[in-house]
């Protein structure tokens, strides 16, 4: 299933070795009160367009022995943490499913005392069901990733997305290219303008470094497509989307065929998501089962984890006619359903040539995500000429690689790559 790796709000890190559930620890052991102060500005330039900052919050800041105690023993041995961060919630503009400008938010988190400038990194976030844990959220676990990569040198940008923080009213856009992509452009724009303040006046060198798993390995490969079709505004550095499904369309035929499906909140989130940017008129009755479809604004209302929506909707794993009607799987497993194989076709994202260095990473044991999503798009980005495509695997020790088991390892992979084409930060 399309997944997500986040930490638990309430336990340990896991501090000697992975386990199944160190995913889930990997940010955040020690939750910090951090308290939002009284600084705010807004734009006195903008101009309601794409990119424009509406307003921003300033946040107490983390030291760095705060990071360093947040996150993950092996994250920890390869972050080189450097300084005490301060961080900022922006408010800006970018476009929904329909194009119309709307208020979105993320996260942006600067190191203190850095001299000289320094580049950005973009972290897209996983998948998020509660909406209280978008990097926004003072003690949500994807909040950590800007302060770890502020802490290094980077300045470092995590947006919410659509459909939490600031735009937290709708539904997330799950697993949309187009609007996953416009929200992380359209985060940089604001960064730059807010970088640009008086009062903030902090320059940068003019790199950009791409990174972030399962949703977020795809959002980001989502926006280098687009940011790379921006020449005038940013040049890539470096990409390492890690373990997304890129092939949208190869990857939900392939689970809609079995018998049974796994963590059905995922599947749910992903048909609900395109039958609300896609399907007129909607046709959620039809695709999902009575008991399912009668449940389904409950769920994703945004309060719940996706365990609680799985347990709802039958189990951790239940057989597919629970989720989903027989007479549509019937139709979609043959010559029908036209309406919804062309929106998926319509987020795939990866058949196109990159310019700047890509490196996919993924566990070969990949349970939620299929590993052939990063195999595909290597392949097909080579064989459109791209220069410099790779796959990293994971390596999770003596465990199995699987989706939640090789989060960390994916952080520790990108550091490990990233380092050295950063130099010293």
């Amino acid at each position: 299933m399309f997944y997500q790796y986040k930490a638990s709000r309430n336990t340990a890190l896991p501090r000697q070795h992975l386990h199944r559930n160190s995913i889930v620890k990997m940010l955040c052991s020690v939750l910090f009160a951090l308290l939002i102060s009284s600084c705010n500005g807004s734009d006195p330039e903008s101009t309601a367009g794409q990119g424009d900052l509406v307003s921003w919050t300033a946040h107490s800041s983390p030291f760095k022995s705060d990071i360093g105690a947040a996150i993950a023993l092996e994250v920890l041995q390869t972050a080189n943490l450097i300084y005490d961060v301060s961080c900022y919630s922006l408010v800006y503009k970018t476009t929904d499913v329909n194009d119309a400008l709307i208020d979105a938010s993320g996260l942006l988190c600067l190191p203190n005392g850095k001299s000289g400038a320094g580049p950005l990194l973009s972290f897209q976030h996983g998948t998020i069901f509660n909406k209280a844990d978008a990097p926004t959220t003072l003690d949500s676990s994807y909040y950590w990733t800007g302060p770890l990569f502020a802490s290094m040198g980077y300045i470092a940008v995590v947006p919410d997305y659509l459909g939490y923080g600031a735009s937290g009213s709708i539904l997330h856009p799950y697993l949309h290219a187009k609007t996953l992509s416009s929200s992380a452009v359209d985060m940089l724009r604001a960064a730059k303008r807010f970088l640009a303040l008086p009062e903030i006046n902090t320059a940068t060198d003019g790199r950009l470094f791409l990174a972030g798993y399962s949703e977020g390995g795809y959002a980001t490969l989502a926006a280098q497509r687009s940011l790379e079709g921006l020449p005038t505004e940013f040049t890539v550095t470096v990409s390492e989307p890690g373990a997304g499904p890129y092939d949208v369309s190869g990857t939900f035929a392939s689970q809609v065929n079995l018998p049974t499906v796994n963590r059905p909140a995922y599947m749910a989130f992903l048909v609900k998501s395109y039958d609300m940017v896609y399907i007129r008129p909607s046709k959620v009755t039809y695709y999902f089962t009575p008991s399912a479809a009668a449940q389904l604004d409950t769920l994703f209302a945004g309060n719940l984890s996706s365990g609680a929506i799985s347990g709802a909707l039958g189990g951790e794993t239940i057989p597919i006619n629970t989720l989903f009607n027989q007479t549509f799987l019937d139709s979609f497993n043959g010559s029908g359903e036209a309406d919804l194989k062309a929106a998926l076709v319509a987020n795939d994202i990866y058949n196109w040539k990159p310019s700047a260095p890509t490196i996919f990473f993924h566990g070969q044991d990949d349970d939620l995500v299929p590993y052939a999503n990063s195999v595909k798009a290597v392949q097909t980005m080579q064989a459109n000429g791209a220069p410099s495509v790779s796959l990293h695997d994971c390596n999770a020790g003596p465990f199995p690689t699987t989706h939640e088991n090789c989060g960390v390892p994916y952080l520790v992979d990108l550091l490990q790559t990233f380092g050295p084409i950063a130099g010293s930060l």
